[in-house]
């Protein structure tokens, strides 16, 4: 089942991501949850504890529109775990990363076709207690920790 959201986003913006969608032939959300998740892998926005999610300004609403997006399960999961570690609205994090980020996004990832259709299937959550504080830690990939648990193969065989 996908997740239908709902963001706004600047008309520039909007006309910014059309323009390389069709330029690399991707859809709009292909390029904006490849976008998120570059930026979340390259700690291109620094985490902010102990305070509100931040939302983009607006500057009347004849500068922006909504735009809706069709989420696979895992890329909306992805989305609110960004959300929620950047402390930043769906709507922000698309303009931080199109403002600061896009650039070296395309030569990174869209010039060399490092484009990986299973990106997010390597998730994975990991529960614990620690001197009585319980603790939940959040991979975005599998480290060769937990391969070694899965795999029950000795650390230094697994070759990555």
């Amino acid at each position: 089942m996908n997740f239908e959201t709902t963001t706004c986003i600047s008309h520039e913006h909007r006309e910014i991501l059309e323009l390389y969608a069709k330029k690399f032939n991707l859809s709009l959300r292909d390029l904006i949850t490849l976008l998120v998740q570059y930026m979340a892998e390259h700690e291109k926005i620094i985490f902010k504890g102990n305070r509100r999610i931040k939302y983009r300004r607006r500057k009347g609403h004849h500068t922006w529109q909504r735009m809706h997006i069709v989420l696979y399960p895992q890329e909306y999961e992805f989305v609110l775990d960004v959300k929620k570690v950047c402390k930043m609205s769906f709507a922000l994090i698309i303009a931080f990363g199109i403002d600061f980020v896009l650039e070296e996004f395309i030569k990174s990832v869209l010039e060399k076709e490092n484009t990986d259709n299973y990106r997010l299937c390597n998730y994975h959550f990991e529960f614990g207690e620690d001197e009585g504080i319980k603790y939940c830690h959040i991979y975005w990939g599998l480290p060769t920790k937990i391969l070694t648990k899965i795999l029950k193969l000795p650390q230094n065989r697994l070759l990555l």
